[in-house]
């Protein structure tokens, strides 16, 4: 008679519940509060049988990314061939996630600073998904991302308590355009208790429209005026048509926005016709093409806010017009996060025109090229231009310390 495998046993039904309680209590029964470090080492030694069931209970009791001080660790539990991540800090270039052999299991782990503010998306055998454990979403350009806090991490005060509902109005008009035979939209946000009996300084934003329905800056900005904490402004947003056509130093859109755009909003609503009273903010190509217009066009602005400025577009050539001409009376306000393929390009133009003797006031952020870092932080730069307690940004103010954003595992 042949001998029986052990794949032939099988073991009393009694038997069978009390080996899968052991099994249970062993293994997939651990702290909340387990180090992912000793996550992966029970998943790897647990038997192959009880690694799902490990794998689903972190799922159920934590949030991705799970961080550990400077240390986030991307994770996915389902069925997959192949799971990656992209985001700011690897520049929207998937990488590729762990799997745990014999498990559902997958991951990634980066470290980051601790005050860090990451995009991030999944793509899950060739698809983009939001991350399905992590609640935090901001908007984007491309829709909806998923969104990494780091433990230090906090809101900018301005954008914090930055308004549900306006009392100011929104006026979305449109203006028939020689330049572009054809008519264009401008929105224009006056403030709250706006009067024909005084004029208002004016910022004239490029993508208007994304600062309106992706950054809410009209709520921003409400809220700061009502706190005291910037002077009454109205906002000229201005959508673009041909976005990169026309914010790639366009000659067309200079003259479209000069002769066109700041003539309609001073028939529109009482404005101050003084340079220094008038301002230009861009992100990427729209804060390239502010630069370029006002260093073009100084009797006409005085002020420039640049968002993670597209100042390598042509190969940096609008660095070579700041060299080759006189300074002009125009203070600017430059911010980049660092881990931003630009942030080098974006550092020498913060020194040429420190150099050069512009006023300038500068930031870093540790975040990246998106949405949810500039509907942060346009609220601090416009009040560095016009804030009620403003100091005049130095001539030759001291560089901020660089920081190291190389990811180590």
């Amino acid at each position: 008679m042949p001998r029986k495998t052990d794949t032939d046993l099988k073991l009393p039904h009694r038997l069978q519940e009390r080996v899968a309680r052991y099994l249970y209590q062993k293994w997939v029964e651990f702290p909340d509060d387990l180090p992912f470090s000793s996550l992966l080492d029970r998943l790897r030694r647990a038997p192959r049988l009880c690694r799902p069931a490990i794998a689903e209970r972190f799922r159920r009791y934590h949030r991705s990314p799970h961080v550990e001080g400077e240390k986030a660790a991307f994770f996915y539990v389902g069925s997959a061939r192949e799971v990656c991540v992209a985001g700011d800090f690897n520049h929207w270039q998937p990488h590729h996630m762990k799997q745990v052999a014999g498990s559902p299991f997958y991951y990634l782990i980066r470290r980051f600073p601790r005050d860090a503010r990451l995009d991030y998306k999944l793509i899950i055998d060739g698809t983009w998904h939001l991350d399905p454990n992590n609640p935090r979403q901001v908007p984007g350009g491309y829709g909806a991302n998923s969104e990494l806090r780091m433990p230090d991490y906090t809101d900018p005060p301005a954008f914090a308590r930055r308004k549900e509902e306006i009392r100011g109005t929104l006026r979305f008009l449109q203006l028939e355009s020689k330049i572009y035979q054809r008519m264009r939209s401008i929105i224009l946000y006056l403030p709250p208790d706006y009067t024909q009996e005084r004029t208002y300084p004016a910022l004239y934003i490029h993508d208007g429209g994304e600062y309106l329905s992706l950054a809410g800056l009209h709520l921003t900005v409400e809220g700061m005026i009502e706190r005291g904490e910037i002077e009454p402004i109205v906002l000229v947003m201005v959508p673009p048509l041909y976005r990169t056509i026309e914010y790639a130093m366009n000659r067309i859109y200079e003259r479209f926005i000069v002769k066109e755009v700041v003539p309609f909003a001073e028939r529109e609503a009482r404005l101050s016709p003084r340079p220094q009273d008038r301002g230009l903010l861009g992100p990427s190509l729209g804060g390239l093409i502010s630069t370029f217009i006002a260093l073009r066009n100084p009797d006409c602005f005085g002020r420039v806010i640049g968002q993670s400025s597209a100042f390598q577009w042509q190969g940096g050539r609008i660095l070579d017009l700041v060299r080759k001409t006189e300074r002009k009376p125009i203070e600017f306000v430059l911010d980049c996060g660092i881990f931003e393929g630009i942030i080098q390009i974006n550092r020498r133009m913060r020194d040429l025109l420190l150099r050069k003797g512009y006023p300038l006031t500068w930031a870093e952020y540790p975040e990246g090229h998106s949405w949810g870092s500039w509907r942060a932080h346009a609220g601090w730069a416009i009040e560095q231009h016009w804030g009620r307690k403003r100091k005049r940004a130095p001539s030759a103010m001291p560089l901020p310390r660089e920081t190291d954003v190389t990811n180590r595992q």
